[in-house]
């Protein structure tokens, strides 16, 4: 809908993606369902991924082997969700059932990054939250349509819910076309949700998930008839905190409020590149991508190199096996170097000025005479390894 509002858009519509919800097989965490037909001996399993309402990793197993697909899931316990299924109590353990699949498909999107506790991560969003209402300004919250915004949202309505002095300045609205039937979904959805959501059922006069703060709007021009109208002052209009639609910004309601706010803002748009730019562009990636793979054979010859040292190393009787390390490693230093000087002579190496590369030597080295070396051909010869079992193969060779 975002997109249709900017643009023309006639590929599909909101009729659909209704029908297109008709053709899903609706399934319980835990369920086993057999494939049809001559898949029938393939059973899929969903479990929760604790990221989403419906977020589901799978186990897919047939009678001897089991893949387990987790793309997107979360180990940690929500305001509105459960932890994933792939953790059992609270001591932190893989849930027996998942263990030791005979395949693991996951992503690794976040695994170099150090994620601070929910708890800070919560503190530091509403400490920002509430410093720009204690400002006197408009907050704009960019968030999706259905998915993490009803974790957002449950936030703030219980933030709301307990600060009566944001409640007196300050509206806290949801811009979304969708929003009231994303709302009706999630009430019908509570299964899905965390045991604490279910307990609001036992209490008087509430309904879950009920966000009684949240006001559900679903056009611009909507907002501001109700930002106009419910103040308790006639001439001073009254703020709000607007979680808006799209998460990224790039179209949207988000988008919209964020430019009509008095920010210097400039819109770029991508176009295709055309005549000498697209030729100039052509050359500069052909260049980036001879470099990199020059780059990728230096470091595929170092590999090499230190593999053939490590074989040498093991060669030879016990006596000699602490020489034989403490050589290794000298060598090993040696090459590194090597390799970085190398690196600066790959330019002409693909320019084609010369077809050998200068590599300097360090001569004596503990009692053993290394020859300096100067121009050579960069090539180094494999040396076979060879196990108790016999002589290794490498399984890519052969695929």
């Amino acid at each position: 809908m975002s997109l249709k509002a900017r643009e023309e858009f006639s590929l599909f519509d909101e009729k659909d993606v209704d029908k297109a919800f008709e053709n899903i097989t609706p399934l319980q965490y835990f369920q086993p369902k057999a494939l049809q037909g001559e898949n029938g001996s393939i059973v899929v399993t969903a479990h929760s991924a604790g990221h989403t309402i419906g977020g589901t990793i799978w186990t897919i197993s047939n009678e001897t082997e089991t893949v387990l697909y987790a793309m997107d899931f979360n180990h940690m316990k929500e305001s509105h969700l459960s932890r994933s299924s792939l953790m059992e109590g609270n001591k932190g353990m893989v849930n027996p059932k998942l263990l030791r699949p005979t395949l693991l498909i996951t992503d690794s999107f976040n695994a170099l990054y150090k994620l601070p506790t929910r708890k800070k991560r919560v503190e530091c969003f509403l400490n920002s939250v509430t410093a720009g209402v204690k400002r006197g300004g408009n907050v704009l919250v960019p968030v999706d349509s259905a998915a993490r915004v009803l974790e957002i949202a449950y936030i703030l309505n219980d933030w709301w819910h307990s600060n009566r002095s944001l409640r007196d300045t300050h509206s806290l609205f949801f811009l979304s076309r969708c929003g009231r039937k994303t709302k009706s979904f999630a009430q019908s959805l509570i299964g899905w949700m965390a045991s604490n959501i279910g307990e609001q059922l036992l209490e008087k006069d509430s309904k879950p998930f009920d966000l009684r703060h949240v006001v559900i709007v679903q056009s611009i021009e909507e907002l501001e008839r109700r930002l106009g109208t419910g103040s308790r002052h006639r001439n001073r209009r009254r703020k709000a905190v607007v979680m808006a639609t799209t998460e990224g910004m790039s179209l949207g309601f988000s988008q919209e409020l964020f430019v009509r706010a008095e920010v210097s803002v400039t819109l770029k748009r991508l176009v295709p590149l055309e005549g000498k730019e697209l030729d100039k562009w052509m050359v500069q990636d052909r260049q980036r991508k001879e470099q990199e793979a020059a780059r990728e054979a230096i470091m595929k010859r170092k590999r090499d190199m230190i593999d053939s040292d490590d074989m040498n190393s093991d060669e030879g009787s016990d006596s000699e096996n602490q020489r034989g390390i403490d050589i290794a490693a000298t060598v090993r230093e040696m090459e590194v170097e090597a390799i970085s000087e190398i690196d600066l002579e790959t330019e002409r190496l693909l320019s084609g000025q010369t077809f050998d590369l200068y590599i300097k030597g360090r001569g004596l080295v503990r009692g053993l005479h290394f020859l300096k070396s100067y121009c050579m051909f960069p090539f180094q010869e494999k040396i076979r390894k060879v196990d108790e079992y016999g002589e290794v193969y490498d399984p890519d060779e052969y695929i």
